[in-house]
């Protein structure tokens, strides 16, 4: 009997075909056999208590906080806005937004801080969802873990830095650490997603947190100061300011009068130049005027005597020749120094709270508030540029009061300004007690890291130069009269943020930290 032989024509499966079909069985086996393993494994890794939407509760709210929190800071840094809340003094936002730690990389720290508490958000709100498969979830714990125990190591890096290498606290990111704190407390002691994965986000975490403390700490100093260059800047002109916005070409600042209507002019001048700046300006007109006078008084009296007559024209003669010979002195006698700002505004250094000596090489004004910790770090540059430049160098201190009270282009007084105004008149009084004593007690005020109280500064201007002097100059209106002219140049250079270093044709605003650059700026910008 024949037996027939399969053929393809026949449709049945060849043995190539049901071979081909095993090894595929074969292959998917083995693939199910490693999926079924490897949740398995996954499954022993993330095993843990899964406490469920209680415990999400608890830590949804201090993440919400910490990442509103941090989204406002991240705004609030990208667009150099100021920080509600944040007065100056120990808690002063400004100074800690501003440093160095503020950053990674070029990126905020608010902004990776955001994204952190982002994720943990999200992986949070996958618990709530009803039907999540085990394994999503453990996943989102395991999410959770390792962001919320890396916030928490964060918060202890960036409250140890506040605290011991910036110096100043920022309010608000002590609250999102605070809340990171929280939820690293509490993930480590509930550890809802087992033992062996919190080592491992441990591990993770502080992987990432040291990541962050290296490129922080070999991270350069941003710079925190602007130079605005007046020969290229287009001045924009308000209805409060145009007038004060409008100088003439090379206008004389002048300072305040005297009630005697003489501009005061401190005695750190030359010997041989010691007349009042006003008198000064005057008397050669006032000379003038009498030898004017007292020629047209001889001219038009008519004597009846040819000798009295021929003797008033030799006392004419006299009178010309000696007014020729005064102004052949005056235009032999060095002209004075003048220092100009913004271009067009020139001040006299002997009329103004002057460090250094008014005929010094560089000569350069400063605008300031004792009570701003910006100007206290640049005054530390000054002190460093002056010891450097020697006699080469000296500056016109101006004080500007950031305080509503006393300065009209500031909106809000800060915490750290409330005694600013009179901190600022007591500066100018020692400077027309005594300028040599008003330099100590310039240099004094910037000692330590905070401004003295009112009550400090005013008894250690009693000691330099007695109670009844200082008593007697603060009763007068010299001081404030001062301080309006600050303001009103403060006015004229753009107001804005203090410091201010004004030169010729710059103005440098914001904290200036090195001495040595503020020598080679010095050496570049001022004449």
């Amino acid at each position: 009997m024949h037996t027939p032989k399969f053929s393809s024509h026949t449709g049945a499966p060849s043995r190539k075909m049901l071979a081909a079909k095993a090894i595929d069985r074969t292959a998917s086996d083995k693939v199910d056999l490693l999926v079924s393993a490897g949740e398995g494994l996954l499954g022993k890794i993330l095993r843990g208590p899964n406490p469920g939407k209680a415990f999400s509760l608890l830590l949804f709210v201090p993440a919400s906080i910490a990442f509103g929190i941090s989204c406002y800071l991240a705004y609030a840094t990208l667009t150099s806005s100021e920080v509600a809340g944040c007065g100056g003094g120990t808690f002063d936002c400004s100074h800690v937004l501003t440093s160095k730690y503020s950053k990674w990389m070029g990126i905020p720290v608010s902004i990776l801080a955001a994204a952190n508490y982002f994720v943990m958000l999200l992986a949070l709100s996958a618990i709530f969802f009803a039907g999540v498969r085990d394994t999503a979830r453990q996943i989102s714990w395991a999410m959770i873990g390792f962001c919320g125990i890396a916030a928490g190591m964060a918060a202890i890096w960036f409250i140890g830095l506040q605290a011991f290498a910036i110096g100043h606290y920022c309010p608000w990111c002590l609250g999102a650490h605070t809340c990171g704190l929280v939820i690293a407390t509490a993930l480590l002691m509930k550890r809802p997603f087992g033992t062996p994965l919190t080592i491992a986000s441990i591990g993770l975490a502080g992987c990432g947190t040291a990541a962050l403390i290296v490129g922080q700490i070999f991270a350069e100093e941003p710079p925190k100061f602007t130079i605005i260059d007046h020969n290229e800047q287009t001045q924009e002109k308000t209805s409060e300011d145009s007038e004060l916005s409008a100088p003439a070409d090379d206008e004389f600042f002048a300072p305040p009068l005297e009630e005697d209507g003489e501009m005061f002019e401190s005695p750190s001048g030359d010997e041989n130049d010691t007349v009042k700046s006003g008198s000064r300006s005057s008397f050669h007109g006032v000379a003038s005027l009498l030898g004017m006078f007292s020629t047209t008084a001889m001219l038009t009296y008519q004597p009846q005597e040819e000798g009295k007559q021929e003797e008033g024209k030799q006392e004419e003669k006299k009178q010309e020749e000696k007014k020729q010979e005064d102004d052949k002195q005056a235009d032999k006698k060095p002209k004075r120094r003048m220092v100009s700002v913004k271009g067009n505004l020139r001040l006299d250094p002997r009329q103004w709270p002057l460090l250094g000596s008014p005929d010094a090489k560089y000569i350069f004004v400063e605008l300031y508030d004792y009570a701003c910790p910006h100007c206290r770090a640049t005054h530390r540059a000054i002190e460093g540029a002056c010891e450097t430049m020697g006699d080469d160098l000296a500056v016109i201190v101006l004080p500007v009061p950031l305080n509503t009270n006393c300065n009209s282009a500031i909106t809000r007084t800060g915490a750290n300004f409330g005694q600013s105004c009179e901190l600022a008149k007591l500066a100018v009084a020692c400077w027309k007690l005594d300028p040599q004593k008003f330099e100590e007690f310039h240099h004094w005020m910037f000692e330590g890291a905070a401004c003295p109280r009112y009550a400090q500064a005013k008894a250690k201007a009693d000691s330099l130069l007695g109670r009844e002097k200082v008593d007697a100059e603060l009763r007068k209106e010299a001081a404030g009269k001062y301080i309006s002219k600050h303001v009103q140049l403060y006015k004229r250079i753009g107001k804005g943020v203090v410091p201010k270093l004004l030169f010729p044709t710059t103005t440098v605003e914001g904290e200036f930290s090195s001495p040595a650059a503020l020598v080679e700026l010095v050496q570049k910008r001022a004449k």
